[in-house]
């Protein structure tokens, strides 16, 4: 048996709904059904899920832990649910501002990934990026800061994740006269 979506939101309304009857409204089953159904998920886990005390379902440690985890799931297929209806409810154009140099590796990636939409890509300074999404005129930015660079200002309705952290590093031959250095001022490269 393979774990569905129908037991996932089974846990989390025995959970919420402290009842069977109540959880089994919730997913549209006959409580009967429910229970059937919770027997099964446990039997494919080996642990008891839930413990029923005055009438009251009670998750064990191994329920609270599914339970966690199950939410998380659902809440992961909901992102990517509204994420894909609201692209494809207004374009199938992406259209991809960047201030960084490398960055149509990720957009190759992301056309691989999502074939079937177009990836426009424009560059442009972050502050002229983070505008275009603000006024709609760009579905994305990907921009760069360094440690010590000021932030960009970001107008509220815009979320900003934080994708990648990397430390940048300088790459020279072995033989080059500041090769044995700990820290390099990049002027003395010149």
């Amino acid at each position: 048996m393979d774990i569905e979506m129908r037991h996932l939101r089974l846990l989390v309304a025995i959970a919420d709904g402290g009842t069977m009857a109540r959880a089994a409204a919730a997913v549209a089953l006959k409580p009967v059904a429910a229970v059937g159904l919770l027997r099964r998920v446990e039997e494919h886990l080996g642990a008891a899920l839930f413990t029923v005390d005055a009438g009251v379902a009670l998750p064990t440690a191994a329920g609270r832990s599914a339970v966690r985890r199950a939410r998380r799931v659902l809440r992961s297929t909901q992102d990517l649910d509204d994420a894909v209806r609201s692209l494809q409810s207004r374009t199938d154009v992406i259209r991809v501002h960047s201030s960084l140099l490398p960055v149509e590796i990720l957009v190759a990636f992301l056309r691989e990934q999502l074939p079937d939409l177009d990836w426009q890509l424009r560059s442009s300074s972050a502050e002229d990026a983070v505008r275009a999404v603000a006024d709609g005129n760009a579905d994305l930015f990907f921009g760069l800061t360094v440690n010590g660079d000021r932030e960009w200002r970001v107008p509220p309705g815009i979320l900003v994740q934080h994708a990648v952290e990397e430390t940048p590093c300088l790459t020279m031959a072995r033989t080059h006269p500041l090769a044995g250095r700990g820290a390099v001022d990049l002027a003395e490269l010149a």
